[in-house]
């Protein structure tokens, strides 16, 4: 994915000023990444990751890799574009990422770039019991991921606990890869 995620990255047009991340869960792919973009890796284990960061944002915008470290509480304007490399870690986590996107009212979208055979529910027994809340977070996200119908919908029954009136049509929102009417399996946007 690593690979796919760079040329997807490099073919997006990001307008002067604006900015996209590249979210991943290893340091080695978040490595590959940023030397294939040329661009700044934001990762929790670094001394530099504050300069990392401020020279980011004080830039002319461009790409950041990140690790999940990059996530809550940042809201820096101007990203436009958010790409996940490999399964996020749930739902709740792919919500928090690319909800770095769209402040200051922009238009963001959000991809998720992962091997089909990856996205299928996986357990990791012992780790996490049947019914935990990183369980129940993990199978939310394997929901969205193979979702047929609007995603906004998975959202809504996951965090709001409601389905009735809440596809992106009815809530008169920006239309997800199904609501557009996408039929690329493995799409998710």
């Amino acid at each position: 994915p690593s690979v796919v995620a760079a040329e997807y990255a490099q073919g997006l047009q990001l307008p002067r000023e604006k900015r996209g991340v590249v979210y991943v869960r290893s340091y080695a792919t978040g490595g590959a990444i940023s030397t294939a973009l040329k661009c700044p890796f934001y990762k929790a284990r670094a001394d530099d990751k504050g300069e990392v960061l401020q020279q980011w944002i004080q830039g002319c915008g461009g790409w950041i890799v990140a690790t999940g470290a990059l996530g809550t509480g940042v809201n820096i304007e101007g990203i436009i574009h958010v790409v996940h490399v490999d399964r996020p870690y749930g739902l709740t986590s792919f919500v928090q990422q690319s909800g770095r996107g769209g402040r200051n009212g922009e238009v963001s979208d959000s991809m998720i770039i992962t091997r089909v055979q990856s996205s299928s529910g996986r357990r990791r027994s012992g780790i996490m019991s049947e019914y935990s809340v990183e369980q129940i977070d993990e199978d939310a996200m394997t929901e969205f991921i193979q979702a047929r119908t609007c995603r906004r919908q998975v959202l809504s029954r996951y965090f709001d606990g409601e389905v009735d009136g809440t596809d992106c049509k009815s809530t008169d929102s920006v239309f997800c890869d199904r609501c557009k009417g996408s039929n690329q399996p493995g799409v998710a946007g």
